[in-house]
């Protein structure tokens, strides 16, 4: 049988409804991989019960995560989604009581850093005092904005290369990561791009959207295939 891939959705809270961008589900179509898109449920033990349900979790971008996730009060967060916190907190608790694999990206990796102990900047521009590299792109996000490099063996051995280029599009990233996550990559102007969790079979973040940028570039393309084999 298939291995089914939950993937979390935005939140429109003007129309009060999920939707999600169309780059996701074509990516996870292009690598031949089943998934559904997960519900706002209110209760958590319908949360949990996904847990058990499903193979992996692919975790989008979107909205900043609330910086009480991360122990903080609001300085520079910009648009919020409590529905969408609350399931992504919840279900991102319930996996790392297991060991299935999880994709982070951009938010989704925010947020698993987040959960984890780890601390945001919550806005670059205000508080990352090294900033140099593009991190807010302009359309097309299917082009590149800036290079990071990995020194990690592991993750080096992953994509096949130490140096490639990524889309950007976040205004906020990792200022302290979490204890139990391990970093895979920084951009040039120093800021960390990706992490995992060695405790676990796959279990990582990056602060890029591979969604859009596979199509040009084999250090996503392989980044989705170790997703793929590690189901």
């Amino acid at each position: 049988m298939d291995k089914i891939v939950g993937l979390t959705p935005l939140y429109d809270g003007d129309l009060k409804s999920l939707w999600l961008l169309d780059y996701y589900m074509e990516m996870l179509n292009d690598f031949k991989i089943n998934y559904v898109i997960l519900p706002f449920h209110r209760e958590k033990e319908a949360i949990f019960a996904l847990v058990d349900q499903l193979d992996g979790f692919i975790f989008s971008g979107g909205q900043d995560i609330h910086p009480s996730i991360y122990g903080e009060e609001n300085r520079h967060c910009k648009e919020f989604a409590p529905k969408r916190d609350f399931l992504e907190t919840t279900l991102m608790e319930a996996l790392l009581e297991k060991d299935i694999p999880v994709l982070g990206i951009c938010r989704g990796f925010q947020l698993m850093n987040g959960v984890m102990g780890g601390k945001l900047y919550q806005d670059l521009k205000e508080e990352f005092k090294d900033l140099k590299d593009n991190h807010e792109m302009e359309k097309p996000y299917t082009n590149f904005a800036h290079w990071v490099n990995t020194t990690h063996d592991d993750f080096k051995q992953m994509v096949g290369t130490s140096r490639f280029q990524v889309n950007s599009l976040h205004h906020q990233g990792i200022r302290e990561l979490a204890d139990d996550l391990v970093e895979i990559c920084r951009s040039d102007d120093g800021l960390i791009e990706g992490a995992y969790d060695p405790r676990k079979k796959f279990f990582l973040g990056v602060q890029w959207h591979p969604e859009y940028a596979y199509q040009k570039s084999e250090a996503n393309v392989q980044l989705m295939k170790a997703f793929k084999n590690a189901l």
